[in-house]
């Protein structure tokens, strides 16, 4: 299937750390391909001179021709990745409804990223239906993003949202789409852990 390289990164809030993924940690993931990174986002207008990178920003309102033909150039080869960075709110919503009608957009791979509101699970699982809806054959990926510490403990006291907590009467949401996801990613807070660094 030609649409096997195309990554979407997604979630119907912002500030989640969608274009951080997609524009810093994805492509080091594939340094071996060339990377297409599509930013579609009414909200921000992303500067980026890369030369690793074709990058390309498009506003939804101005080019609903993205939303229609969402296919881009994605029939490339086994060299090359694209990665979709969808904005957040009615943007995300918007794309992930034209890749859904679009039946050549078929078992994807999605990365939601997320951060440690204590209400942004419910975004999670809202992005998660989207994506659900028309494509039983996605791959879809939670990224804990901006992880203070990296132990396990740490990470679910930071996400309580997701993981819970007894003593404050908090439930684990995260068993109400474990079996809707492929797996979970930990991102440490790289600004966090810089500060440190430039300390010692």
């Amino acid at each position: 299937m030609k649409n096997l390289n195309t990554i979407v990164v997604a979630n119907t809030k912002g500030g989640a750390g969608k274009s951080m993924i997609s524009l810093h940690f994805l492509p080091m993931l594939f340094l071996d391909k060339k990377i297409n990174v599509h930013e579609i986002d009414d909200s921000n207008m992303s500067r980026l001179k890369n030369s690793s990178l074709n990058f390309e920003n498009l506003k939804v309102e101005e080019n609903q021709s993205v939303l229609i033909g969402i296919d881009y150039d994605m029939s490339t080869g086994v060299d090359e990745i694209n990665i979709i960075d969808c904005g957040g709110g009615n943007d995300t919503k918007m794309i992930l409804n034209s890749i859904n009608h679009n039946s050549e957009l078929n078992g994807l791979t999605y990365f939601i990223p997320t951060n440690d509101d204590i209400t942004e699970f419910d975004n999670v699982k809202e992005t998660i239906k989207l994506i659900k809806e028309n494509d039983d054959n996605a791959k879809i990926y939670i990224i804990f993003n901006r992880c203070l510490k990296m132990t396990e403990n740490d990470i679910k006291e930071q996400f309580l949202g997701f993981f819970g907590d007894k003593d404050y009467g908090i439930e684990a949401n995260i068993k109400k789409i474990e079996n809707k996801i492929d797996g979970l990613l930990f991102l440490p807070n790289i600004v966090r852990f810089l500060g440190i660094l430039s300390l010692k």
